[in-house]
């Protein structure tokens, strides 16, 4: 589910059902009262929504931050890049992620050594990036939240790119020190 609302496309059936009746509205010469597109996003967004429901589902963490699934998708400006998708997704150097995966044995944050490190503790709590966070909050002009992330993405390319330097930064800060503790031999669950 995180992986096609991050790429912007609709899960298969659902394109495939637009198409059709795209093709049927072709065919017929008829237009339907609601636009396919526009179907296509409800249809995506209940089953998002479902899905948000079900806790072994995996994407909680993108739905949480896509709440507008059709503005993320037609957005005009902003391409997807490693450490956002990373930041996004929580797939990343998160110690909650790199422990479920098997190359760590804790989850706790190597940075603040306070709480599980997730990537919403990255992006709003972690007192690590305190000043990079300060950096992007000055662009943004925003506490940066769960439910303002996105929007602030979506708002302008300044944004956008004010994320872009916030989470290239910080992630590459966070590869940096896992790689370090990889070549120290520590703490690896593998």
């Amino acid at each position: 589910m995180a992986a096609n609302i991050l790429a912007a496309v609709p899960p298969a059936d659902i394109l495939a059902r637009e198409r059709s009746m795209r093709f049927q509205e072709r065919r017929s010469g008829d237009t339907a009262d609601v636009p396919p597109r526009t179907r296509t996003f409800a249809a995506w967004w209940a089953r998002i929504d479902e899905a948000s429901t079900d806790e072994s589902s995996t994407g909680r963490w993108t739905r949480r931050l896509v709440r507008d699934v059709e503005a993320w998708c037609s957005r005009k400006h902003g391409e997807l890049y490693f450490h956002l998708t990373q930041l996004l997704s929580g797939h990343g150097c998160f110690g909650v992620y790199l422990r479920k995966i098997g190359k760590e044995e804790t989850d706790v944050c190597h940075h603040c050594h306070l709480v599980a490190d997730s990537a919403e503790h990255t992006l709003m709590k972690c007192v690590a990036w305190d000043e990079d966070r300060r950096q992007l909050q000055r662009v943004i002009g925003n506490t940066v939240t769960v439910e303002n992330m996105v929007p602030a993405l979506l708002h302008s390319s300044e944004s956008w790119q004010a994320v872009k330097e916030f989470t290239r930064s910080v992630m590459s800060t966070k590869e940096e020190a896992e790689r370090s503790r990889e070549r120290a031999g520590r703490p690896l669950g593998r």
